[in-house]
């Protein structure tokens, strides 16, 4: 009877609220997923990228999904050569997105505009792999990471490159200021130090 109550217990025991939320499956055959995110200006918007194969070879896409009273349906399809690894919203204009390619490039695309991108920008020599738009809203700029070694920046308004540096020069730079802070430090302190003696 105890063991019978404890099992009871167990079957109408409560699920956390979010345990119960209403889940959605979106199929994206043939693509296989690598980014998905929410629209940070119409909350009603999710993109998706992904591709065939599981991005080892093969196309890729650009596909966004819209919410309506019976639930999310394909919004806008664009298809790309090579798989597509990551996605990012424009934090200045709500129908704008960037996505990372498998050939090397960044293809930006405009949901006014329903054929294909608008802009596919070029100089990564591999697999980009990652992108993202600054969230400040200061200043608009777009920055990918690729397998050749190296992230580039964009200023956004322009789509023009502005700056290109590889990733070990990241690492250097850092060290270089860490080092210069501490030898300031250093001669500051001991400075101080010799004056407050000779005194």
């Amino acid at each position: 009877t105890e063991r019978k109550k404890k099992t009871q217990n167990l079957i109408v025991c409560k699920s956390p609220p979010f345990l119960l939320a209403i889940m959605v499956t979106i199929f994206t055959a043939p693509y296989h997923g690598y980014q998905v995110l929410f629209s940070p200006f119409e909350r009603n918007k999710i993109a998706f990228t992904g591709a065939v194969n599981y991005g080892i070879s093969g196309n890729g896409a650009l596909l966004i999904y819209e919410r309506d009273e019976v639930g999310y349906k394909e919004f806008r399809r664009y298809p790309w050569k090579d798989g597509l690894f990551d996605v990012t919203w424009s934090e200045l204009n709500e129908a704008v997105l960037v996505t990372a390619s498998g050939d090397g490039s960044v293809v930006v695309y405009d949901q006014a505009q329903p054929n294909g991108p608008v802009t596919v920008l070029t100089g990564h020599t591999a697999e980009v792999s990652s992108v993202h738009w600054s969230m400040t809203r200061q200043e608009q700029l777009v920055v990918s990471a690729s397998w050749d070694g190296t992230v580039r920046l964009v200023r956004a308004t322009s789509l023009k490159k502005i700056l290109k540096f590889p990733l070990l020069c990241i690492a250097d730079v850092l060290l270089c200021v860490c080092v210069c802070v501490c030898v300031c430090v250093c001669v500051c302190v001991c400075v101080c130090v010799r004056t407050h003696t000779h005194v």
